[in-house]
This record gives structure tokens, C-alpha cells and sequence, in this order.
């Protein structure tokens, strides 16, 4: 994961905007691409639109770049696997609940000096602190030029009790703001905060916290607009 990560960098840092870009790690890539790939291989996907000639030198930036830095061609296959079954997931989370397996999506995001020890210190403590847990894997799917974001999954089996599911899943999202804040991440990306992060916005944002309690007062004099998301209700 982190040499695809730094890969990424080297592409973003070029100019170039693929319409997809994606690393997925090995545990996610054995399911459904484990034909085109060796054994504990992470898979770099690429998808690049627009005018042909755009593209074609797109391709070309990012097959020098990749292949330069240890990458292997897997051709295109995997990308049209992506494609046809992207969202696949969300079905296959509801089968998962009914089975009584806790499952959840969880994205951070940080500089690019930071994001692959996020990764690989989340994935790490994640295995050993929570014995619950059966399936812990991550994939970058959103990057830019200063950084990106690491979107991790879970699927655990705790005790068919709404109790102990509440203490593994808080467990889990513990180390996960945890280590995305040691290391100077954000503990959210495109999914926002929600009340499951809020104990740690304050954290995050240090001083600026006191501006954003006051916007969300200007604008919400009442504490009516979706109250406990952002700002503690008790706040």
C-alpha cells in the first residue's frame, strides 16, 4: 500500500485528473481480483475519459510513472470487474447484518507524508486489539494533489447482543480516529462527521473548534438543523 500510495502522488503531482483512481489492498483484492494478481499484491485502477488524445497521454503518464516505480501491468480487466460490480457492497451489507456480522465503511484522510502509516498503524492495531474482528481492509479512492484518503472497511462477530456490538464497533472507531489524529489526519473525507466522530472534532480542529460552535449558532439560532452532528447537543 504505500508504494501504490506514493505512486499515486508522483501522478496527482503531474497535473493529470484520471476520473478514477483507486488502491485497493490485498485483502480486498482477493475476492474479486485475485486471478489477475499474485498472492499479497495490492491493485492499482485506473480510468481515464475525455478526448482520445487526452487519454492516450494520460496513459501514457501513469503507465511510465507506475511501471518506474515497481508497478506491473494487470491489463484492464480488473477495471471493468470495478465497473460492473462497484456497487455491489451495499447489498452485500445487509446480507452480512442478517447473518449477525457487524459490518461498516470508515474514511479518513491526510497529507501524503502521513496517510500510509495511518493505514498501515490502523490496520495493525485493529487485529490485535479487537479479536472480534474477521475483515479489516482499506482502499484509496480519493486523491489530490497535497494528499488523500484511506477508506477502511470492517466486518466483525461480536456476541449476538446489542451491547457487546456497541463496545466492538466503538472499539474499531476508536483506533481508527485515534491514529488518523496522531498522525495529523482528518478523522473524516467525503462522509462528514456524523455524531460517531463528534467526540473528536474538537481534536481535530484545536482552536478553530470555537469559530465553527459560533457558525453553527449564527445559522441555527434554535438547534434545529439536524442537532448532535456537528456541534454536541449539550454545546
Amino acid at each position: 500500500m504505500r508504494q501504490g500510495l506514493e505512486i499515486i502522488q508522483k501522478i496527482m503531482r503531474t497535473g493529470i485528473r484520471p476520473a478514477v483512481i483507486r488502491l485497493h489492498d490485498w485483502l480486498e483484492c482477493e475476492k474479486p481480483y485475485g486471478a489477475f494478481m499474485e498472492e499479497n499484491e495490492c491493485l492499482l485502477l485506473f480510468w481515464s475519459e475525455g478526448k482520445e488524445e487526452m487519454v492516450k497521454a494520460e496513459e501514457a503518464i501513469i503507465d511510465k510513472i507506475a511501471k518506474t516505480n515497481g508497478g506491473i501491468s494487470a491489463g484492464s480487466k480488473p477495471v471493468e470487474i470495478w465497473y460492473r460490480h462497484r456497487n455491489d457492497a451495499a447489498d452485500e451489507y445487509e446480507q452480512y447484518g442478517a447473518q449477525g456480522i457487524l459490518v461498516d465503511t470508515i474514511e479518513v484522510s491526510a497529507q501524503w507524508s502521513n496517510i500510509a502509516d495511518i493505514y498501515e498503524e490502523t490496520i495493525d492495531r485493529i487485529y490485535y486489539s479487537v479479536p472480534e474482528v474477521m475483515f479489516f481492509s482499506g482502499h484509496s479512492s480519493h486523491s489530490y494533489l497535497n494528499g488523500t484518503n484511506i477508506y477502511f472497511q470492517l466486518g466483525a462477530f461480536p456476541q449476538p447482543d446489542i451491547e457487546d456490538a456497541k463496545r466492538v464497533y466503538d472499539s474499531v472507531w476508536s483506533i481508527v480516529m485515534e491514529v488518523a489524529l496522531k498522525h495529523n489526519g482528518s478523522i473524516g473525507h467525503h462522509h462528514g462527521v456524523g455524531k460517531q466522530r463528534i467526540q473528536w472534532i474538537e481534536r481535530e480542529h484545536e482552536s478553530s473548534y470555537i469559530l465553527i460552535k459560533k457558525l453553527k449558532k449564527m445559522i441555527d439560532s434554535k438547534g434545529i438543523m439536524n442537532p448532535g452532528t456537528l456541534v454536541p447537543i449539550k454545546e
